[in-house]
């Protein structure tokens, strides 16, 4: 189990919902659409293959963006922050590396 899913774990054990989301550019694209699943199911840390949802494309290896969103309940409020970081298009996407970034911007926006 990598650092990143241990983590996620470790979040969702103490009742936080997790949200992460991967965006790729398909090839020959300018948009960003939708790669991964909005939520990873609850103990499945592992991330599908590549869909880019009913439009039949692959993506670029190029560029993408990663958004973790973790939410808590907090008595009568939800506390909800949001993490995200951004590959530039002249770089080799990584999920690992765009969720490692994005995690740790939520969990430092959680403590701030």
């Amino acid at each position: 189990m990598t650092t990143n899913e241990r983590t996620l774990q470790k979040l969702r054990d103490d009742g936080f919902t997790v949200h992460v989301q991967q965006y790729r550019l398909p090839i020959e694209s300018e948009s960003l659409c939708l790669a991964y699943p909005e939520e990873a199911k609850a103990g499945d840390l592992s991330f599908p293959k590549y869909e880019l949802h009913q439009r039949g494309q692959r993506p670029s290896g190029k560029g993408g963006k990663t958004v973790v969103t973790l939410a808590v309940e907090d008595g009568d409020e939800t506390l909800v922050v949001t993490g995200i970081a951004l590959c530039n298009i002249k770089d080799n996407f990584s999920k690992s590396t765009g969720l490692s970034i994005a995690l740790g911007r939520a969990l430092k926006e959680l403590s701030a």
